[in-house]
């Protein structure tokens, strides 16, 4: 099973919460209620079909469903075991619910096992050990706990062993979907904490689709699960798929690229492990450069485009007879008697509703995502639960550091309606307790209508939401801030990229200084805060623009504020002009993340590309400790953030391109 791959400290690894102690590992569905003294073990079980087409919820009524409080009932295992102990009772008044999230592989045991065991001893020991067989679906259970206390203090041990046992007729995983991880490289010591941990939006929307389609698939978040290549691809090993598709989009442009690195390594460990699985990669990085990708990764097939009907049509044609009909799968390139070879560009998505009405939210480790820092800002401590989603694809600008269009084939837009996006929040919000959310579009404030439809949605429905969102300096309009403000958006990013007028124009940003200042104050106003984009070395730069920016980011004074330097991302014209003019590229696609130990960003035509990422990071270190942003803060959100705030620049990156 998938979620033998991970390890921690021992077999499980502790996450404490205010309210719950979770371990954190892969598995989902079973859940442990502790209410005050009691232990009352009550499980509810989500077990997927076969087909994993869907869900199914056991209820008392259903028939041949698993009822296990009748059960724990029947064992009298509604015991009152912590009667008079305060510490035990404080603990379990504190602790309301406790996710049990450990899955292993067991040995079978044989019916005679079964029973409950009880025991309690002078230590203050008490443990529960049960064995439960279910003959329906091979299923086998063995469900453990153990509770001790000791000098004041309580901990909670869980252990949940579940193993399908495959039966004669069970068919044979059709997909698995591997999001790469690769945080420590791409970000240093700021990943541990500070950044994201987002949800692969793009596997799920494949996995969903293909799904529909009438195939088994899962997923494997490698990134959430902090698993490396070596675990990830031991992992997939065990699934035997038919296909194995790591899928490379970034949740912005540029994480596509400097996620190849990770995606590079669980491909050549998976061909060491397993070399008969084939592998397809997917994303945005691989759109932009098919046919290099195929030559340098460690892979059989690479999806040019969007991926989710390549990746359909590849699995129909490995089910019919491997490699027989490739030429008929749409946007692959391949491998054919030692030669490359390439079909016909997939057709893009025309009916989002229809094609991707939702994310497959029941594949992912839900548990595990996290929001940005600033996004909490008003509450630090509450980072989770988290989810982000596309309510569009594409965008119809044209940045000339932007490759967000390189899927898509050109620059363009698509949406998805409001009542299917609200349809997808609701299920967030109701079945995952989903508060903190991104809109990942690049460009979510441009239609009007489209924003209206979903705010008004979401006030509809009186959900309490935490939202940020992207939007442009030209395409804010004052009277649809309000409104936003009320369905819960409380941030907003700003593409301002550059304090000099030149350099924007020069990066088709042909907007005024006032323009700028005019929209930032309007949003604020109407009680939204904003992170304002700036981005260091873009081609018409020098010392005295770079310099304009950071006055610019010191004036405005935003909430937050990202710090970039260019990069010539594939699928961008800055990378076309890069390649064109011999400008040094990074040698590693980990060198094309700002925060990595080998960046690389683009020269100007002024100064090198070490003046500039010099710049840009002692730009992050004046900004975050001025001293009128950190008032500005600590009025705003309050001490616990400016604290935060301090500790974040204590964090300095180790840079190989610049000498202190």
């Amino acid at each position: 099973m998938i979620a033998a791959a991970h390890r921690k400290t021992g077999n499980v690894a502790f996450e404490e919460r205010t309210d719950c102690f979770a371990i954190k590992t892969m598995g989902v569905g079973f859940k442990l209620r502790i209410k005050c003294a009691q232990l009352v073990a009550r499980i509810f079980l989500e077990y997927r079909l076969p087909t994993f087409a869907s869900e199914v919820e056991r209820s008392r009524t259903a028939e041949g469903s698993m009822q296990l409080d009748r059960w724990c009932q029947e064992k009298r295992l509604e015991t009152a075991f912590a009667r008079d102990t305060r510490e035990h009772k404080r603990f379990c008044d504190h602790t309301s619910m406790l996710e049990i999230v450990q899955i292993e592989r067991c040995n079978a045991k044989g019916p005679g096992h079964e029973g409950v065991f009880w025991h309690a001893a002078s230590c203050g020991l008490w443990q529960l050990e049960t064995g439960i067989h279910l003959k329906r679906d091979a299923l086998k259970l063995e469900f453990r706990i153990s509770f001790w206390q000791s000098f004041g203090s309580a901990a909670i041990l869980c252990i949940l062993i579940m193993e399908k046992a495959p039966s004669p007729g069970s068919p044979k995983l059709d997909l698995i979907l591997i999001n790469p991880s690769n945080r420590v490289q791409i970000y240093q010591k700021l990943g541990d904490e500070l950044v994201a941990v987002e949800p692969p939006i793009w596997a799920g929307f494949i996995a969903d689709y293909v799904r529909r389609q009438g195939y088994s698939v899962k997923i494997l978040d490698a990134e959430a699960l902090e698993l490396n290549a070596v675990a990830a691809a031991k992992a997939v090993a065990e699934e035997k798929p038919l296909l194995a598709g790591v899928i490379v989009f970034g949740h912005q442009p540029s994480a596509s690229t400097q996620n190849m690195a990770g995606a590079s390594s669980v491909c050549t460990e998976l061909k060491k492990i397993a070399p008969q699985i084939p592998i397809v990669i997917a994303g945005g990085h691989v759109s932009a450069l098919p046919e290099r990708t195929l030559h340098e990764e460690k892979v059989d097939y690479v999806c040019e485009g969007e991926g989710i009907y390549t990746i359909h049509k590849l699995l129909e044609a490995l089910k019919k007879e491997k490699n027989s009909q490739l030429e008929g799968v749409p946007g692959l390139w391949y491998r054919k008697n030692g030669e490359i070879h390439s079909t016909a560009k997939a057709t893009v998505m025309a009916d989002l509703d229809k094609e991707i009405p939702t994310t497959a939210w029941d594949l992912l480790p839900m548990h595990l995502y996290r929001a940005h820092n600033w996004h909490c800002f008003d509450d630090i401590q509450h980072r989770q639960p988290y989810a982000a989603i596309y309510t569009s694809l594409g965008c119809p600008f044209k940045c000339t550091f932007c490759c967000i269009n390189a899927p898509f084939g050109k620059p363009s837009i698509r949406y998805r309606s409001p009542d299917t996006m609200i349809a997808e929040i609701a299920v967030l919000v109701e079945k995952y307790g989903v508060k903190n959310i991104k809109i990942a579009d690049e460009m979510f404030v441009l239609n009007i209508p489209h924003v209206e439809g979903i705010c008004d949605r979401i006030i509809e429905r009186g959900y309490d939401l935490n939202i940020w969102a992207y939007a442009r300096v030209d395409t804010v309009k004052e009277g649809i801030l309000p409104k936003m403000k009320k369905a819960g958006f409380n941030w907003l990013a700003l593409g301002i990229e550059s304090g000099s007028k030149f350099v924007r124009d020069g990066a088709n940003k042909r907007f005024t200084g006032d323009d700028i200042r005019n929209v930032v104050r309007s949003i604020q106003s109407a009680g939204i805060r904003v992170i304002g984009n700036y981005i260091f070395g873009l081609p018409d730069d020098n010392v005295q623009t770079m310099q304009e920016t950071l006055d610019m980011a010191i004036d405005l004074n935003c909430e937050f504020a990202n710090f970039y330097s260019a990069m010539a991302y594939p699928g961008s014209p800055l990378y076309t002009m890069a390649v064109k003019e011999a400008l040094p590229l990074p040698r590693t696609w980990s060198g094309f993340s700002q925060h990595a130990k080998d960046a690389l960003p683009l020269p100007t035509k002024h100064i090198p590309a070490a003046e500039v990422l010099k710049f840009r990071d002692r730009a992050f270190q004046i900004y975050f400790t001025n001293a009128r942003y950190l008032d500005y803060v600590d009025q705003t959100f309050g001490s616990d953030t400016v604290d935060h705030l301090r500790k974040m620049t204590k964090h300095r990156l180790e840079r190989d391109l610049v000498t202190s």
